[in-house]
């Protein structure tokens, strides 16, 4: 990302015409060792950083497994499910503990997660042998019909909850208005990979709680991308400083369902060098821009998830080992 030298962010000790170039690498360089974000962000005035500290949840799940996402029951209780490379996985206790939960007596790498938005207990699960659902907090699974490929990522309209949206590894995004019995791609305005002949793989999907026919969808590399009707899908990356000299992540998406702050959290991270990894959070304003957060985060750290935990007003960033806290901004 360019940065651009303003006099507004020398320190009052500096005077413009003393060596004015050498004071702005200063600066730039200061910034970004004491607050380990973008010089650019971090120097914008306004509110302090947000402060992250390590959670009492755990990200070391059972069998040493990856998370790749982890998702609250919705309903301000304790319980949390993750998706792994070893097969689903539940935690009684906001995720101190976790416990295996086999589909059909298998442990499988689990590539879509989402749970239902109203009836406590049912969840749906895609992993490489299709779609699965659970009425039962995973004690026993139904196979789904789906799309050919894998789903890859899933979501479940708030308002209308027999309308689900599925992202599969090779045949783009799916919709079920009939909880998941039909499907019909709607792929119009995604990217198509540079091969040509499937769409870009989305990571992660997030559907307005007000309408069905808003949905968000995260690409690597690419960004975010929106439909508003539910059929055709353009760019939203809008504030967010693409494009990035180097590769980023998916990024992560996180929705605060409270009637406090009510926004939509985004995080990604992407390598500055071969050894320095850096993430970045937004939000979204009501400009339906992503307005950058000033944080203070450790090199290096890789977000697997991005929660929002309502009850606490806390918003977690889910590491391969740690879990890292901040209340939400205000």
């Amino acid at each position: 990302m360019s940065v651009r030298t303003r006099r507004d962010w020398t320190p009052a000790g500096f005077k413009s015409q003393c060596f004015p170039a050498i004071a702005a690498v200063l600066v730039y360089a200061l910034t970004a060792v004491v607050l380990g974000s973008s010089p650019g962000w971090a120097q914008r005035k306004g509110a302090a950083a947000m402060e992250f500290a390590p959670a009492a949840a755990s990200a070391k799940m059972a069998g040493d497994a990856k998370v790749y996402r982890v998702i609250g029951a919705r309903n301000g209780s304790s319980k949390l499910f993750s998706a792994t490379t070893a097969g689903l996985q539940m935690s009684e206790d906001a995720g101190r503990f976790w416990q295996k939960l086999p589909i059909r007596g298998r442990d499988e790498r689990i590539f879509a997660l989402e749970i239902h938005p109203t009836i406590a207990g049912k969840l749906y699960v895609g992993r490489s042998d299709g779609l699965w659902l659970s009425t039962d907090s995973g004690r026993s699974w139904d196979a789904l019909t789906a799309p050919g490929s894998v789903p890859v990522a899933l979501a479940v309209s708030p308002s209308e909850p027999d309308t689900l949206y599925l992202a599969t590894s090779r045949q783009g995004v799916h919709k079920s208005k009939d909880g998941g019995r039909t499907w019909q791609q709607i792929s119009t305005g995604l990217p198509v990979s540079h091969s040509g002949n499937s769409v870009e793989q989305v990571s992660q999907l997030w559907v307005d709680p007000g309408n069905a026919n808003k949905v968000l969808a995260s690409i690597e590399r690419l960004g975010v991308f929106r439909t508003v009707d539910g059929k055709v899908w353009d760019e939203f990356n809008n504030g967010l400083p693409f494009p990035f000299p180097r590769p980023v992540s998916g990024a992560k998406l996180a929705y605060d369902s409270s009637q406090i702050s009510n926004h939509v959290y985004l995080a990604m991270e992407h390598p500055l060098h071969s050894h320095l990894m850096r993430a970045r959070l937004f939000v979204l304003d009501e400009q339906e821009a992503w307005r950058p957060l000033r944080v203070r985060l450790p090199d290096n750290f890789p977000v697997r998830s991005l929660v929002v935990d309502a009850a606490r007003q806390k918003l977690q960033l889910w590491g391969d080992q740690t879990v890292l806290e901040a209340p939400l901004p205000r």
